[in-house]
């Protein structure tokens, strides 16, 4: 059996015009927790971990997705190359909504069993947070690797914004356990 257990492809969201309520921008926060999440991965035997590269700022974001799944696929295609039994997919972002709203969301495509079972892995780490599965986001139904979407706190709600602020490495502790947890029970 190979040692090469699971290879995670890190997607942050790539917009730096989603201002958060303290300070930075969603971009920013979901490049740091990215980085974040790969530091705390590293250390592991048997467990790769790409962060998708940052889109140039011109491109619009149906071309920033198109560029992002695209290496994304090209990860997967790699990482099978080289033998990973588990490969998946996992797009980091912030939300917003009207300053009114607080929490994570995780969301998944609906026939995917496994996700949807990491989905309440998550959702139990995570404490308040809700899962939807859904069809319409690209980056859920063009990657090739199983997918999950992961939107932490709301960056206009000024509890969560500043519990962001204040967590960001537990919360990147607390994604990458739960990614190795995933894998090794494949």
């Amino acid at each position: 059996m190979s040692n090469k257990k699971l290879a995670i492809t890190l997607s942050p969201y790539t917009q730096p015009e989603n201002h958060c309520l303290i300070c930075g921008s969603e971009e920013a926060h979901c490049n740091h927790l990215a980085s974040l999440i790969q530091g705390y991965l590293y250390h592991y035997t048997g467990v790769a971990c790409h962060i998708i590269q940052p889109q140039h700022p011109h491109l619009s974001t149906s071309q920033k997705l198109t560029n992002i799944v695209k290496e994304a696929n090209t990860m997967y295609d790699e990482f099978k190359s080289k033998g990973y039994q588990t490969i998946l997919h996992i797009p980091l972002h912030t939300n917003a909504f009207k300053g009114t709203s607080k929490g994570h969301l995780i969301m998944h495509y609906p026939s995917n069993s496994q996700m949807a079972k990491l989905a309440k892995e998550f959702r139990n780490a995570l404490g308040l947070a809700r899962i939807a599965p859904r069809t319409d986001l690209y980056e859920l139904k063009a990657t090739k690797a199983s997918t999950l979407y992961l939107e932490t706190h709301f960056h206009d709600n000024p509890e969560d914004a500043t519990q962001l602020h204040e967590s960001l490495p537990f919360l990147a502790s607390l994604i990458a356990t739960q990614l190795l947890k995933y894998g090794n029970k494949k």
